[in-house]
């Protein structure tokens, strides 16, 4: 997809952070939800790297990420600190419904690997990507599955109206 613009995200305005914000909580439970802004900045605050990206100004996506040496407290963060001395931890990636499915996500991936090999993590983070491949394809199944069945449960739900 062209026209695909990578910012800091913690250079965001306050307008751009709330977009995110609700952009994170619209994918609870997938995503832990942060339940308000200012959990967010201190997100941010902690992460090695996170970004959002947008095309044609309108705000498609976003990504938090955490080294080795972050204060992050989190289950699956400790289990890799337990398991690898140097590696690149995704928090959360999400991406707008409105942009599903046009890659978004592989270019947030390509950014990971990418960054990871100028930190020179390569060599610890290749079990990591693996496990981070297989979680998102994880997710994007249960994300799929949980849109099926919303689908199902919209159409039962104009089939079989239910009167008071």
């Amino acid at each position: 997809m062209n026209g695909i613009k990578a910012f800091d995200l913690k250079d965001a305005d306050e307008a751009i952070l709330k977009k995110i914000f609700l952009l994170n909580e619209s994918y609870a439970p997938f995503l832990g939800t942060l339940e308000k802004i200012d959990n967010l900045k201190r997100l941010l605050s902690m992460s090695k790297y996170s970004t959002y990206i947008t095309i044609d100004d309108e705000i498609c996506g976003f990504m938090v990420c955490f080294d080795e040496k972050s204060s992050y407290e989190s289950k699956n963060y400790e289990y890799f600190k337990k398991k690898h001395n140097k590696f690149f931890y995704v928090d959360r990636i999400g991406i707008a419904k409105s942009f599903k499915n046009k890659g978004l996500g592989t270019f947030l991936y390509k950014k990971i690997i990418d960054l990871t090999k100028q930190l020179k993590k390569v060599d610890e983070t290749a079990e990591s990507l693996d496990e981070l491949q297989e979680r998102k394809i994880n997710l994007t199944n249960s994300l799929n599955k949980v849109d099926d069945r919303v689908g199902e449960i919209a159409t039962l739900s104009e089939q079989y109206s239910v009167e008071e």
